[in-house]
């Protein structure tokens, strides 16, 4: 990967950061070597001449006392415990829609029974005790849920304000992969419509453009079987704040990339949809597809299968409607 470029000040306030980081996990032996690949700053930045790299050297070799170190340390400290409280109320934040869910759907049953009630007992004039009694008590519920959720709304936009402010601070992502076909399909992913398949793994999102904090982009994977798409979602970090998700199947033509799209745009039109294709050379993906892990889950699938798709695909073009396309692999 390439070293960052950075200002002098920036990068000291980097690699003091990370040596905060290992030293406060335990770590007592640092390298210079591990600071530049963790920091991305160069070696040959940290090697220089100048008073403050000599002061970062003697810091990381000979554990120098350093109040610029001790301050980097404070700053991790305050850094992760913003981001422990953000995930905490996130977590509550999520219970409590759960339950609100939960409870609206118990008023709107106890609203149809009274309907059913009025409908059989047309000659009451009005509800008995014990009916105004639930609704009531469902009601204050119902109003003590929607209050908690939103004090836990305002909290979380506090934080992700005051987390914009420390440029140091890491931003929470959570990941959600789709995949348009299960472990157990692969096997006999020849006999199955992966049309079809591809627009069953898109009802999924709807739960997911449903939430509170809806993902604001959404990367496409595109390429044959065993082409390492699904180590690149591993790899992958995002530096978008919130939900991410990865549609992970082959998308090898044009129509199926044209629904997912259109689909995607449907649920949320400012959502940013990236296209990631991933190359590799045919002989390469028949050999992963019959390597020891995937022999031993029995996850392989028909070579000819493979032989097929790299045949029939149709390459990603810029015209299709994606706002971004990124290759990944290699040829």
């Amino acid at each position: 990967m390439a070293n960052k470029i950075l200002k002098h000040d920036e990068a000291l306030k980097l690699v003091y950061s990370v040596v905060a980081s290992l030293r406060d996990s335990g770590k007592e032996k640092i390298t210079i070597t591990e600071v530049s690949e963790i920091s991305e700053v160069s070696r040959a930045t940290i090697y220089s001449k100048h008073p403050d790299w000599v002061e970062v050297r003697d810091v990381i070799k000979s554990n120098k006392p350093s109040s610029k170190l001790k301050l980097a340390s404070t700053k991790n400290y305050e850094q992760t415990k913003w981001q422990i409280e953000a995930q905490r109320l996130e977590g509550e934040l999520r219970i409590c829609q759960e339950k609100l869910d939960f409870i609206s759907g118990q008023a709107d049953n106890v609203f149809k029974k009274l309907l059913d009630e009025l409908h059989k007992y047309m000659h009451l004039a009005k509800k008995t005790p014990e009916q105004i009694g639930r609704e009531t008590n469902t009601l204050i519920e119902l109003n003590e849920l929607k209050d908690r959720c939103e004090f836990y709304e305002t909290e979380i936009k506090r934080l992700k304000i005051d987390s914009g402010r420390n440029t140091n601070m890491v931003p929470f992502v959570k990941k959600e992969i789709i995949d348009v076909y299960s472990e157990t399909q692969r096997a006999n992913i020849s006999n199955l419509d992966l049309l079809e398949l591809t627009y069953d793994s898109l009802l999924n999102l709807n739960n997911l453009f449903s939430k509170s904090y809806p993902p604001n982009v959404v990367y496409v994977l595109c390429g044959n079987f065993a082409s390492g798409k699904s180590s690149w979602i591993a790899d992958h970090k995002p530096q978008n704040v919130g939900s991410v998700v990865y549609f992970d199947g082959t998308n090898h033509t044009q129509s199926i990339r044209r629904m997912i799209l259109k689909y995607i745009r449907n649920q949320n039109s400012d959502c940013k949809i990236v296209c990631v294709r991933i190359l590799c050379d045919t002989r390469e993906c028949l050999e992963r597809n019959v390597n020891e892990s995937r022999i031993r889950l029995k996850t392989t699938i028909p070579s000819d299968f493979i032989i097929r798709f790299a045949e029939k695909f149709e390459e990603v073009s810029v015209n299709e409607g994606f706002n971004e396309i990124i290759i990944g692999g290699g040829a």
